[in-house]
């Protein structure tokens, strides 16, 4: 089942997320050839999100143990940048210029934000009750869609 999807134009690269194979996928879209990233240590991977400038891509897994995790386009440098205090991280957005990832979590209802290494982890919006699905920065405003107030 694909779930996150994102595109590099310029290099024209796709990246997926396929929960059910419990994978993140690479595909040239010049001749459609597929490379599976990472297919250990992921559960359920949902967004997923580049950053074209720095050739890395970022994603959310809300598996058991839920996380957000980074790593370069050819899957080198893998690395968490956070993995405490998550339920079901789903929607990931960046803020390219100020170096910032954001992402909503449908178990916590909670938006947090970081910096792209992970420090400085702060909440934007804490709404329980709420279940946030999809984010998007748009400018200096963040969009996000919630199952439970719609």
């Amino acid at each position: 089942m694909f779930d996150g999807l994102a595109i590099d134009s310029e290099l024209r690269l796709l990246f997926y997320t396929d929960t059910g194979k419990k994978e993140i996928v690479k595909m040239r879209l010049a001749d459609t050839e597929i490379t599976v990233l990472f297919d250990s240590f992921l559960e359920k991977p949902r967004d997923i999100e580049i950053d074209s400038s720095r050739r890395k891509i970022y994603w959310t897994d809300w598996g058991m143990n839920a996380k957000i995790e980074t790593a370069y386009y050819d899957g080198t440098n893998r690395k968490t940048i956070a993995n405490t205090n998550l339920k079901w991280p789903n929607g990931i957005s960046l803020d390219h210029e100020a170096e910032i990832i954001y992402w909503c979590d449908g178990g916590t209802g909670n938006i947090e934000k970081s910096n792209i290494d992970g420090t400085n982890r702060q909440i934007v919006k804490r709404a329980p009750g709420s279940h946030p699905y999809g984010i998007a920065l748009y400018g200096d405003i963040l969009f996000y869609t919630d199952w439970e107030t719609r």
